[in-house]
């Protein structure tokens, strides 16, 4: 009995001591992200805070998202710093290989193809991705949390690599807020 009753306390601490995102978890306020996140404050509005940071040894902007003052969302998008698309797809496959490692197989496949025109030129891909006809999209999920890390065509002929955090229970309540008004 003395065993079980130790091994549940060890549990429940370890369950305790995991974060969501970064040392953070849902639902944690506005106020607290503020004051115990370490890197440079970049914006702040009433629902969102962004910090440059680095991730991977490479430099990020972490934005957090909110809900009624809830940690909803938090996110990695990665400052490219890459002229090549192809530099990104490299990083893209370095962190999906770390966060299967972290989370378990990818969920589903992770290139989704809006338009066939380069599809079946695998040396086209890059192409693809920077005329939107190609997104890498995996996702992995725990029990609180469902992860993306997507490349997609971003601005200027460059491609966008970002890593999303959202979680489950408090993701729809951050998305019923971003909802444009029906009102007139």
């Amino acid at each position: 009995m003395k065993k079980t009753i130790f091994l549940l306390l060890c549990l429940s601490t370890f369950t305790l001591a995991q974060n969501d995102f970064r040392k953070f978890n849902w639902g944690d306020d506005i106020k607290k992200i503020k004051n115990l996140e370490k890197s440079e404050l970049v914006s702040k509005e009433k629902e969102m805070l962004a910090f440059y940071g680095s991730l991977a040894a490479e430099d990020v902007l972490i934005k957090y998202d909110f809900a009624d003052g809830k940690l909803c969302i938090g996110s990695y998008l990665f400052r490219n710093k890459y002229s090549s698309v192809t530099d990104n797809l490299k990083l893209y496959e370095k962190l999906k290989a770390d966060l299967s490692s972290k989370y378990g197989a990818l969920i589903g496949g992770d290139e989704k193809w809006y338009n066939d025109t380069f599809r079946f030129n695998s040396s086209l891909k890059e192409m693809a991705i920077l005329s939107g006809h190609l997104e890498y999209n995996g996702h992995w999920e725990n029990d609180r949390t469902q992860i993306n890390l997507v490349l997609k065509k971003g601005k200027e002929y460059k491609s966008d690599l970002i890593l999303i955090y959202r979680s489950k229970i408090l993701y729809q309540l951050w998305f019923n807020h971003n909802q444009p008004s029906n009102e007139l």
